[in-house]
């Protein structure tokens, strides 16, 4: 089933890579650089996300987890959170905020996984139109 995934990060290369994952099994991957951007999307009423996949560090104005705060009043749909640089404080705010995922970026990111990863919590999420 299609799903409307929305990638928040301020590195093209990265939001790319999401695209690149997601985007051959017919999935719609809508990329932003920052929290404020993707609040907007998240406000129009004729927008609709299935997965949130955001970054910690969005360089200026809400950082990753903010974001999420703040986007959990205006949608029902699985967060993950990823970072490079995941401290203790980070996961747990990830974890009071019910994150689904918690992904470390680099080179050890196991695309594979977060492909099974997707499909495991895509299972539970109903379908929309």
């Amino acid at each position: 089933m299609k799903k409307n995934i929305l990638v928040v990060d301020d590195d093209e290369h990265l939001r790319e890579l999401v695209g690149m994952i997601f985007s051959p099994y017919g999935h719609s991957v809508t990329k932003v650089a920052t929290a404020e951007k993707a609040i907007g999307l998240l406000s129009d009423p004729s927008k609709h996300f299935d997965l949130i996949l955001s970054d910690f560090n969005l360089g200026a104005g809400m950082d990753g987890l903010e974001f999420i705060e703040a986007a959990k009043v205006l949608t029902s749909a699985v967060f993950w959170f990823w970072s490079a640089t995941l401290d203790d404080e980070a996961v747990t705010r990830a974890k009071s905020l019910k994150v689904r995922r918690i992904i470390r970026k680099g080179a050890h990111l196991n695309i594979a996984q977060m492909a099974r990863d997707f499909e495991e919590d895509m299972a539970s999420v109903p379908v929309t139109t």
